[in-house]
């Protein structure tokens, strides 16, 4: 059942550093995958900076209200933000 939620993904790696991590790299494994999210690249880093992400990946979750409520690595360690 759609629950109007959508996904976008953000790859800010450095491809020199993670060649495997390129951005068309990632995109045959989104394919591969059949991974349900509009998938972008943020070759200057300067959405992860501005966001804070600190690891990949970085989860963000927003509100209806585009609140953010969390952010963290998903579900191993979250740090839930309050209300």
């Amino acid at each position: 059942m759609n629950k109007g939620v959508k996904f976008v993904g953000i790859n800010s790696n450095s491809e020199k550093t993670y060649a495997e991590d390129s951005f068309d790299n990632m995109v045959k494994r989104m394919k591969e995958n059949k991974f349900p999210w509009v998938y972008l690249w943020d070759k200057t880093q300067k959405i992860a900076l501005a966001y804070g992400a600190l690891r990949t990946p970085h989860f963000y979750v927003f509100d209806s209200n585009r609140k953010l409520i969390y952010t963290g690595r998903g579900v191993d360690n979250p740090r839930r933000l309050t209300r």
